[in-house]
């Protein structure tokens, strides 16, 4: 060990150059892949996750008349499921919840805390218990149930109640009842989709609800049954309520998957692709690692040469440069695995807190043994390189110029094939990450349809007649609004203020089938079409800046008159009025035979309403003083930053009803930065992970050309004593340089197309063919080239002609 060391110190810039590339190559691609492993490899924290499975309502083959984002993966009901429950053997048991924003009222006033409403049994199906307290009861999740029970989060029990284990029986109250403290849950669960939520009650509704989609299902296969046989059985389930219930399930079909699967929707092609990003850098690292060793040994190829002179077999030789290695590889996978753990406690601050929620991010003890791994792979791999380079050095005798001229010789064919590597998988990832970058600016510049600077939402329930006297009917919930409308008016910086049930990239949409006035659906026997639609107040779509198309938007008039009047967007009108012409008809809500009539009086901007990169589908604003609901967001339009404006806002609210409370309460900009926070992180790292394999190929191109200068130092003397011109060297030497480069780039073009085609799902506004992308890619691959070999270039017309005599 002393004598690897002392060699090692012999050269301790190329050493130090070399941890330093093992430590940023090893951290990259163990931080990359802590979080593959955190969301896709780690297991459910549940009892037997292997048996957890999702249930969804299967719209796929209606795909065409819905107009919802996943048609496969669509919601349920209470009373669908409870058909499920009674009758599927294959399912040892199935749940399903909702999340919910729940109030708690004390003596400091309300609170509120991100709720579950599971059915009783939720728990039971995930395998999860409280660690203090106990479970629901079936009796507490019966229809109708006047017990409210409740169990807590371990955060919300530390935060609020001290940890105090007298917290089990004690009654909170909630507004319109009172709820008893049953359980409280362990520190590290987290409720599927709802990871945030630290207040669970169980679902009390009576479940005539056939035909609706609020409920999500979770459930948990029979011992020894399979995912297909549930599959299967859940198939004919289906077939026997569609009829059993033609006019509300005439169309139900059911799609099983793992729960685990079901999780990471909407992640998992983006985690892949940045881990195969990252794997690009480390190769690419190696590969330059491997070029700046194989330097290095053709300065050590006389002591080779001695060594073997002396006796050393190839392995003893062999064996110390693998210990060299070993010591520089696993050197490196330390430094690299803190590097991992410091950028992950970064990457996360850099995710969405529903991302973090869900997953408990950190360098587990996979990614720590593969960043091991990795390490020692480096070390022996570039030994065995090195090895090679030094092959025919050690052939010959002495180490003298014949030796040292054949191990030039082989070593630069091996760091002309290690350049031309590095190219290739740099090519790749700088494809990748152009095209990446190109897709989050165009999610960023995207038009969304609506104003989102200056605007601040906030959300409320004013709760049915069970749970408040003060709102009984749909007069009372009318007038309860004008005086929040007016009370917040009267908050100084508020400029305008309106009402929504839902709203854009917001939660808690609605959507239904509507009968269109003269247009019948072909794809329903009903006729009816599928839309969004949300209740609003005239002063709604100004709030938000929604631009009217034609015709007029809601105005005082419909608000006292109380008339049954409409807004559509731009794509209702489209698909199924005929465009501009829309104004004027009418579209009905209920019963197809005898629907509630609106008429349309506008048509609407189509805004981005579920996610940025997805357009709007039809939609609906109804006007809320005609048809008003109970769970409605606040939207105000403010002269000042409207995050100042938040204490004002949740005052006028406690004071309109100290029953209540605001929830939910964020700014439209936020909600928009939220949505873009892990397309930015992801593109955003992928081009750190470019700009690294760019800096490793060009340092790489330098190292090749700088030694190859060396080695031909008296060949350039030669030259220009001979009358050689300085450009007529910096030619030879980048020629030299062009020949791996272009080399790389033609094996890179198949990997960096295999690498894009499987980025199309996380692209937006770019194809993986994108011409532009891939010429960028081309432009700053060939920049990095020509500056590093221009510099040993320049270096080489420098050579005097005296120079050569020296060699001599």
């Amino acid at each position: 060990m002393i004598q690897v060391l002392s060699s090692l110190m012999r050269a301790p810039v190329t050493t130090v150059a070399a941890i330093a590339t093992v430590a940023v190559a090893v951290g990259s691609a163990v931080a990359a892949f802590a979080l593959v492993e955190s969301v896709l490899l780690r297991d459910l924290p549940f009892k037997e996750p292997e048996r957890l499975v999702a249930v969804w309502v299967d719209y796929t083959k209606i795909a065409e008349t819905v107009g919802i984002q996943d048609p496969k993966r669509e919601w349920t009901n209470l009373a669908n499921h409870r058909d499920i429950r009674e009758r599927a053997e294959t399912l040892e048991d199935i749940a399903v919840f909702t999340g919910y924003d729940a109030t708690v009222l004390d003596a400091e006033g309300s609170w509120t805390v991100r709720a579950a409403a599971p059915s009783w049994n939720g728990l039971r199906v995930l395998g999860v218990q409280p660690i203090l307290g106990r479970d629901f009861l079936e009796t507490e999740g019966a229809p109708g149930a006047e017990a409210c029970a409740v169990i807590i989060g371990h955060s919300l029990w530390q935060s609020r109640f001290s940890g105090d284990p007298s917290i089990i029986g004690r009654t909170l109250s909630t507004p319109g009842e009172a709820c008893t403290v049953v359980g409280v849950m362990p520190a590290s669960f987290r409720f599927p989709w709802v990871p945030e939520a630290q207040w669970f009650s169980p679902i009390r509704n009576s479940g005539d609800d056939r035909g609706a989609a609020f409920l999500r299902q979770s459930g948990r296969l029979a011992p020894g049954a399979t995912l297909a046989q549930a599959q299967a059985e859940l198939d004919t389930i289906a077939g026997a309520l569609r009829s059993e219930y033609p006019q509300a399930n005439q169309y139900l079909e059911h799609f099983v998957e793992p729960l685990q699967d079901a999780l990471v929707l909407g992640v998992q092609d983006r985690l892949m692709m940045l881990q195969f990003a990252a794997l690009l850098v480390l190769v690419v690292a190696l590969a330059n690692l491997a070029s700046l060793i194989v330097a290095r040994m053709q300065s050590r190829s006389g002591e080779f040469a001695v060594r073997a002179c002396l006796g050393a077999s190839s392995w003893a030789r062999f064996r110390l440069i693998w210990s060299e290695g070993l010591v520089v590889g696993g050197c490196g996978a330390g430094a690299g695995i803190l590097l991992a753990s410091i950028g992950v406690d970064q990457l996360v601050r850099m995710l969405p807190a529903t991302f973090t929620n869900a997953w408990d991010v950190q360098v587990g003890p996979l990614a720590l043994g593969a960043g091991v791994v990795a390490g020692l792979m480096a070390g022996t791999l570039v030994a065995l390189v090195a090895h090679l380079s030094l092959s025919g050095a050690t052939a010959t005798s002495g180490g003298g110029i014949a030796g040292r001229v054949a191990g030039s010789r082989s070593g630069r064919r091996l760091s002309s094939a290690l350049v031309a590597s590095n190219f290739a998988l740099a090519f790749a990832v700088t494809v990748l990450g152009v095209l990446l970058f190109q897709s989050y600016q165009n999610l960023r510049d995207t038009e969304l349809g609506f104003a989102h600077e200056g605007v601040l939402t906030g959300s409320i329930i004013l709760r049915s007649e069970r749970f408040s006297p003060h709102y009984p009917d749909n007069a009372a919930l009318t007038a309860a609004y004008a005086r929040l409308l007016a009370s917040l008016e009267s908050v100084p910086g508020v400029e305008r203020v309106g009402l929504a049930s839902s709203i854009p990239l917001g939660q808690g949409n609605s959507d239904t089938f509507f009968s269109v006035e003269g247009y019948q659906h072909p794809g329903r026997e009903d006729g009816r079409v599928h839309a969004w639609f949300s209740r609003v107040t005239e002063d709604y779509l100004p709030t938000m800046s929604i631009r009217i198309r034609s015709g007029r938007g809601f105005d005082s008039s419909d608000r006292l008159e109380g008339r049954d009047t409409v807004v559509v967007n731009a794509a209702f009108a489209r698909e199924y009025l005929g465009g501009p012409e829309a104004v004027g008809k009418r579209i009905g809500l209920g019963d197809p035979a005898q629907p509630r009539w609106f008429e349309i009086i506008g048509v609407a901007d189509d805004v981005r309403f579920f996610d940025v990169s997805q357009p709007q589908t039809p939609a609906v604003y109804l006007n809320a003083w005609a048809s008003p609901g109970r769970g409605m967001t606040i939207v105000l339009n403010a002269a000042v930053p409207p995050a100042a404006l938040i204490p004002a806002v949740t005052r006028v609210v406690r004071d309109f009803d100290p029953d209540i409370a605001l929830t939910n309460v964020r700014t439209m900009s936020d909600r928009v930065s939220d949505v873009l926070l892990v397309p930015r992180a992801v593109s955003g790292l992928t081009v750190l992970f470019a700009l690294c394999a760019l800096a490793l190929a060009g340092i790489g191109v330098y190292g090749t050309l700088a030694q190859s200068v060396i080695q031909r130092t008296r060949e350039f003397g030669v030259r220009r004593a001979l009358g050689a011109q300085a450009s007529d060297v910096i030619r030879m030497v980048l020629r030299q340089g062009a020949v791996p480069v272009l080399a790389g780039v033609g094996i890179g073009l198949p990997l960096a197309w295999f690498a894009t085609q499987r980025s199309t799902g996380v692209l937006y506004g770019v194809s993986a063919g994108d011409t532009v992308a891939w010429a960028v890619a081309v432009l700053l691959l060939g920049s990095v080239a020509v500056v590093a070999a221009v510099l040993p270039g320049r270096r080489a017309a420098r050579v005097p002609p005296m120079e050569a005599l020296r060699y001599e």
